[in-house]
């Protein structure tokens, strides 16, 4: 059980130089509860590449892992977009990345087909390696 939200704090539609956003979330596991925070940046540096660095933590009763998120969005041809992305413990967490190529014929639509060692991409996940490596599909929207 989770819930969280995202809000926009800076925007490039609105001149700044830089996206950034703060996503929180809270949820509960197996008997032990969390809460989840996320300050998202990016910088794009040309038309084509953006670079995200996300510095993250997890509070919960069995350890506050943090790390620093980084990734590179690469637009190859429009539409198709190649996304390797890393997450770099500070403390309790596990280093681990990922490698997806994204299908997007709009802004809020897309397809991913990735390989990771993350334990998933929400929440806490993000800051734990997986015992194995996992390949997948994510269809996503954003609204």
């Amino acid at each position: 059980i989770r819930a969280g939200g995202t809000a926009k704090l800076l925007s490039t539609d609105k001149g700044e130089a830089i996206n950034s956003s703060v996503r929180i979330s809270a949820g509960r596991s197996r008997g032990w509860g969390w809460l989840f925070g996320e300050f998202l940046n990016t910088v794009k540096l040309n038309k084509q590449i953006s670079v995200n660095v996300s510095p993250k933590i997890a509070l919960s009763g069995i350890g506050n892992p943090s790390a620093v998120g980084t990734s590179l969005n690469w637009e190859l041809i429009p539409g198709i977009f190649l996304i390797p992305e890393s997450n770099f413990s500070i403390n309790d967490a596990q280093n681990n990345w990922t490698l997806a190529i994204r299908f997007s014929s709009s802004e809020d639509k897309f397809l991913d087909i990735y390989t990771t060692n993350s334990l998933s991409f929400i929440d806490a996940g993000q800051l734990m390696r997986a015992k194995q490596q996992s390949y997948g599909i994510n269809i996503g929207t954003i609204f």
